[in-house]
């Protein structure tokens, strides 16, 4: 269903402590392409109410440029097809480099799916720095009790935490 669920989601919000505005909700590209006027007034209110909106999959499958110019987005996330290759042609690379520029111009983030070789980090890191970077090259999907081990390495001292500072 389009319907995305906006009581539940600031109810959410009202009942915890965590702000809209740290949430940020990915919807694939190809709900965006089969929008009705439910799903967008859905769209409207989440950004109203605060959350910050994803379109995943960028380039997917049917891609309408008027995308870019009827939605707002907060982040567009180019799926891994791009980049699956390891930008191993001339083409490839044209074609990215492209998609990011064109990207660029829209005033959002930007995050590259499937980012796996450090041959395609090595290259991306030549056309723009201020892309975010996803892919089993940083690290594949980890269960949480292994997430956790990874932040206490990070970040290894147990601060005691003031619920009222974190907003």
């Amino acid at each position: 269903t389009n319907y995305i669920h906006c009581q539940t989601l600031s109810h959410f919000n009202h009942n915890t402590e965590i702000f809209c505005s740290s949430i940020e909700i990915e919807i694939t590209e190809s709900e965006f392409v089969s929008t009705n006027q439910a799903f967008t007034a859905s769209i409207l209110r989440l950004r109203q109410a605060g959350f910050r909106i994803a379109m995943d999959d960028f380039g997917k499958d049917y891609s309408s440029l008027s995308l870019l110019t009827e939605n707002r987005f907060d982040t567009i996330k180019v799926d891994k097809f791009f980049f699956e290759n390891s930008l191993a042609t001339d083409k490839e690379k044209n074609i990215a480099k492209n998609i990011i520029n064109l990207l660029s111009s829209v005033g959002c983030k930007i995050c590259l799916e499937g980012i796996e070789t450090l041959t395609c980090l090595d290259y991306l890191a030549t056309v723009n720095r201020q892309v975010l970077l996803q892919g089993y090259y940083f690290s594949k999907p980890i269960p949480e009790v292994k997430f956790e081990q990874f932040l206490d390495t990070i970040f290894p001292f147990n601060y005691p935490v003031d619920s009222d500072k974190i907003k």
